[in-house]
């Protein structure tokens, strides 16, 4: 009986807690260009030197890697002195093309004929690169890409390096944090091949600085992104993933992985909001009552 009232608990709790749904930038659909002009749909602004910035990006061939610097270039030419929140918002133009770019690289990357994984997949290879492969991937890292494998091909991806490099100078001090802790994360993936990558301090940590920032910063421009990192690697420690599962295969116990989670996340951050709900969803696997934690899960995710 007190099983089920800790339940019916928990699942108040949970309700009053609801959030609404948001697109992070990597589940966003952005389709592929079909010409040479950006095809992502553009905000109308009032502000001149902002509508002026949004013409320019609009204006660029997104089939060419080097259009990055130009925007990068155009933005520092318009925005030097101009208001942090201005900047903000100007740099969400950037970042919109930026991604719209890396996107048509990457697409491009697949259908070249230069087998580009046999010399950037493996070491050996690498050390005979032609120079058409060496003078592609200087032109993709002094543009602000980069190459990433995955299970064995190779992807373009943003350097976001080359973000610090250019913006970092100009933008609100909230969304500095919000860039720096993206570079960091891009620097060490959590998930890849149905693994997850990092331990589990660092899953932990990572899902509480979203929550921390989302928190501290309600007004954000990119507040929705930033409160889509914290549900999604949330998520990642109730669910798991194909080959890092949170119970165990053999003894169906909850996984060390996720038991090592749960007991950093109560003694570092116990009053966040992530160790007061995995907590519980814990608490019913480690008892075996793996019923309870399915119909907790079912409420964690219908009120994402």
């Amino acid at each position: 009986m007190r099983n089920y009232l800790y339940l019916i608990f928990v699942l108040a709790f949970i309700c009053s807690c609801k959030r609404n749904t948001s697109t992070t930038k990597k589940s966003s659909a952005i389709g592929k260009a079909n010409s040479t002009k950006t095809v992502i749909p553009s905000i109308k602004f009032n502000n001149p030197i902002l509508k002026q910035y949004q013409e320019f990006v609009n204006s660029l061939d997104t089939n060419d890697m080097a259009t990055s610097t130009k925007a990068a270039e155009k933005f520092k030419a318009l925005f030097k002195g101009q208001d942090q929140n201005t900047c903000d918002t100007a740099f969400t133009i950037f970042d919109k093309y930026y991604e719209h770019v890396t996107n048509v690289l990457d697409d491009r990357h697949h259908k070249d004929t230069v087998d580009y994984d046999r010399y950037l997949v493996y070491e050996d290879s690498s050390r005979h690169m032609p120079e058409k492969v060496k003078q592609y991937t200087d032109k993709l890292a002094a543009n602000g890409f980069g190459t990433t494998v995955s299970e064995g091909s190779t992807y373009v991806t943003e350097d976001r390096d080359f973000v610090a490099k250019w913006f970092y100078s100009y933008v609100s001090p909230a969304m500095k944090d919000y860039l720096i802790q993206l570079n960091k994360e891009s620097k060490v993936i959590i998930m890849d091949d149905a693994s997850i990558l990092i331990n589990s301090n660092e899953l932990i940590d990572r899902a509480v600085w979203w929550e921390n920032f989302a928190k501290q910063y309600p007004n954000f421009i990119l507040h929705k992104q930033a409160k889509n990192n914290f549900l999604e690697t949330f998520e990642t420690l109730l669910e798991g993933s194909e080959n890092t599962q949170v119970l165990d295969i053999e003894s169906h116990q909850l996984s060390s992985y996720f038991e090592d989670a749960y007991k950093y996340a109560e003694s570092k951050y116990p009053s966040s909001e992530t160790a007061k709900k995995i907590t519980p969803y814990y608490k019913f696997l480690l008892q075996g009552k793996k019923a309870s934690a399915d119909s907790l899960l079912k409420v964690y995710l219908k009120n994402r």
